[in-house]
């Protein structure tokens, strides 16, 4: 496992990698795409876009599905961030990469990166691969986590069909040692349309397994 400082408790931080599913400071990183290859810039969709998803918890035949609501931009410790509301959290991402750096409820946070969790290294494009540090608090278990070290890469570009149709992604693989997530991100809809989120074995919870599908886009 990671080299970690638990505060009190010991969680994991699959709890934000999974709103991930649904840049640190870069240790190593391809810098130059292939000549001629596709490739996908940063974006985000617009204010007021809204989608559902199905997400899956394998073994416990669980299934749900929330719709997602993008929310005007704000700041976040200093620094410009996207919104995205499920209804009862708001996750937040830093708007210079498009990494998820913190969520909160009713205006009090609930757990934070710093500077965020690098699953995305733009522009994307297949080879690429990135090695990033960073950390992670939790504030409801008063635990923290530092040295978190992310290997990330771009493995495919291919489509990929899902409930609300079929999209050109970019499949986006990244481990921390304990925690697997795959991303087919769509650089048309920015965002990812099908994921997953694995906890491998000897992770101290236990294996486990999350999907998500897009159901809908755009939800009415």
């Amino acid at each position: 496992m990671l080299q970690r400082y638990v505060t009190k408790g010991l969680i994991s931080i699959s709890g934000i990698l999974i709103v991930m599913f649904m840049h640190g400071t870069v240790l190593h990183a391809d810098t130059t795409p292939p000549e001629g290859a596709d490739k996908a810039e940063l974006g985000f969709p617009s204010v007021g876009t809204k989608w559902v998803r199905k997400i899956v918890v394998h073994g416990k035949d669980m299934i749900s599905t929330r719709t997602y609501t993008v929310l005007e931009e704000s700041t976040h410790g200093g620094k410009p961030v996207y919104r995205i509301s499920d209804g009862v959290k708001i996750s937040l991402f830093d708007k210079a990469t498009r990494n998820l750096t913190a969520r909160v409820r009713s205006g009090e946070e609930l757990n934070s990166a710093s500077p965020y969790v690098p699953v995305y290294a733009f522009p994307l494009w297949v080879g690429k691969s990135w090695k990033t540090t960073f950390a992670y608090n939790d504030r409801e278990r008063e635990a923290s986590f530092e040295n978190i070290v992310w290997l990330g890469r771009v493995t495919a570009y291919e489509d990929v069909t899902v409930p609300a149709g079929t999209f050109k992604t970019f499949k986006v693989e990244g481990t921390d040692g304990g925690v697997k997530v795959i991303l087919w991100y769509s650089p048309k809809l920015n965002i990812a349309v099908k994921s997953s989120l694995e906890r491998l074995p000897g992770h101290y919870i236990g294996p486990g397994k999350f999907t998500s599908e897009l159901t809908e886009y755009p939800a009415k």
